[in-house]
């Protein structure tokens, strides 16, 4: 009963910024593991342009063939270089890649995007904040005055003593802590 895969390895030259987007997500490791993995050994002869590859996680991979001169081509998956094909392993074979490659159900706008806050006129204004955010606001004193998920993307501090109070948002994918001065 052998089965043999196919590994999506990267390099080590893969770039920070792809890395540390790693420490951001939610889940295990090995839940972005399986979009790496094709549940069949295919060698970069036999990939054509255009290919779906349907990986171990249930998601889909795009193989794209770019012929360099006649005797030559650029294989990527997902707009990433196979930059070391053919890499025989004992149970398939592994595909060095240049830089991560993500799952189309991870949301990397939503990652990428800086969560944002200011005060005017005693309304807390909120930016690039999701539907799954939340939020806490502390005295300076330590005590926890709001804790709750985010409803509206402007807040009313009205209510609020005179002072400073430390907000924190917390997305899925970031969290971010600052000072704010309410009059």
């Amino acid at each position: 009963n052998n089965i043999n895969y196919t590994l999506f390895a990267p390099s080590d030259n893969v770039p920070n910024e792809s890395t540390a987007i790693l420490f951001t997500l939610d889940g295990n490791l090995i839940d972005y593991i399986l979009y790496y993995i094709y549940s069949q050994e295919i060698s970069s002869f036999n990939f054509t342009d255009n290919e779906a590859l349907l990986m171990m996680d249930g998601n889909t991979s795009q193989i794209t063939v770019n012929p360099i001169d006649a005797s030559e081509y650029n294989i990527m998956i997902n707009q990433v270089n196979i930059t070391t094909p053919d890499i025989c392993a004992c149970n398939g074979v592994i595909h060095i890649i240049d830089d991560l490659i993500w799952s189309p159900n991870i949301n990397l706008n939503e990652v990428n995007k800086e969560i944002k806050f200011h005060v005017d006129n005693n309304i807390l204004r909120l930016h690039n904040i999701s539907s799954d955010s939340y939020i806490e606001i502390i005295n300076i004193m330590g005590r926890k005055i709001k804790s709750s998920k985010i409803h509206d993307h402007e807040i009313n501090l009205s209510n609020y003593k005179q002072g400073i109070y430390i907000v924190t948002i917390k997305t899925q994918h970031q969290s971010i802590s600052n000072y704010i001065y309410i009059n």
